[in-house]
């Protein structure tokens, strides 16, 4: 049986955009040919492919001490005892580990099991009953149910977005945006948005509060064996709309923030008027391909990461810190307090 591999973006949401990227980032191949693995049972040959899958695709080695080679002299002795396709996947997430790439995940067939061998451990900036006490006394109603929507805050728009579906129509937003045209100031919520599903919008979101085309960021893959051969940057281009809407935006983000939700800190980060406010975000940030284990297991390894717009700073390891930073303590929540979005309402406000 062979590694098979497809291209998606995220577990579970496949995205055209990541195809196209990995296109022009690893070429119209994969780096490597895969091997004949030979009957299901062979897990040293398929822990040995799974290892080197990792060594010359994984563009994370730059954020870490770890040495691969002395990994795999470290766990390859333990595939001796594996016995069952479950012990192999164990010994896989436990090597796997100490890259400390959340974006590394196994998931049985049918996806019953899903093994993640670095979960971030996280302080959020948020409580959802906390908020909900906010939103529906100002009339909170969804674009798309369980994905994003809106309402008031006297003269502010403010906008949720809990996930980031494939399916988010931007007209939605516009004709909210235009019911308000003497909005002092916009709010755009992605706390707890911990950034799982498609990118395809964030770059329209962001041209909407835009005036000229930027970059809103770049992303960085691997092309060649060694651990430091990156490739070019790939820029993820913002453009502009010619009704651009003329307000500040406030972007609320938190530790909450993976993956997509970064990608739209650092667009937002680069908007002419956008302030990120909250606390810094996760610094998990990979786009992913997935690889197709014997036994029909999925193994998902990231293989291009994101470098923000300056060319030099990159959000893995490090997340995307906010221009003002707001303190939220357990202690506000229990008494019905978001102190980020009370923040963010005084500041909008007063523009």
């Amino acid at each position: 049986m062979r590694l098979r591999h497809s291209t998606i973006t995220r577990p579970l949401a496949a995205n055209a955009r990541t195809a196209l990227l990995l296109a022009a980032v690893l070429g119209a191949s994969c780096l490597f040919e895969p091997v004949d693995l030979g009957e299901h049972g062979e897990f040293a040959a398929e822990f040995d492919l799974a290892w080197q899958t990792v060594d010359r695709t994984f563009p994370g080695f730059l954020f870490t001490p770890v040495d691969w080679d002395e990994t795999y002299r470290n766990c390859s002795p333990f595939v001796d005892t594996v016995t069952t396709q479950m012990g192999l996947v164990e010994l896989l997430a436990s090597m796997t580990a100490p890259l400390e790439d959340a974006t590394i995940r196994f998931m049985s067939p049918g996806g019953g099991i899903l093994v993640q061998p670095f979960v971030p451990q996280i302080e959020p900036n948020f409580d959802m009953d906390v908020l909900w006490d906010y939103l529906e006394p100002a009339g909170f109603s969804w674009f798309q149910y369980d994905a994003w929507g809106a309402c008031m805050f006297d003269s502010v728009p403010y906008v949720m977005i809990q996930s980031w579906s494939p399916g988010m129509s931007l007209t939605s937003l516009d004709d909210f945006l235009d019911a308000h045209p003497g909005a002092v100031a916009v709010i755009i919520d992605i706390r707890m948005n911990g950034g799982a599903g498609s990118g395809q919008r964030i770059a329209e979101i962001g041209r909407r509060f835009n005036d000229q085309t930027r970059v809103g960021y770049f992303s960085v893959g691997r092309d060649g064996p060694e651990w430091d051969d990156l490739c070019d940057p790939v820029p993820r281009l913002v453009h502009s709309r010619a009704d651009w809407c003329q307000v500040p935006l406030v972007v609320l983000v938190g530790e909450n923030c993976g993956w997509v939700s970064e990608e739209f800190a650092c667009i937002a980060s680069e908007l002419p008027l956008a302030v990120l406010m909250g606390d810094t975000t996760q610094g998990q940030c990979s786009d992913c391909k997935a690889y197709e284990l014997a036994g029909s297991w999925t193994m998902w390894l990231p293989d291009s990461t994101i470098l923000q717009s300056d060319t030099v700073t990159w959000v893995q390891g490090r997340g995307i810190p906010p221009d003002i930073f707001v303190d939220a303590t357990e202690e506000q929540f229990s008494q019905g307090i978001d102190p980020v979005l009370e923040y963010a309402l005084d500041w909008a406000q007063s523009q």
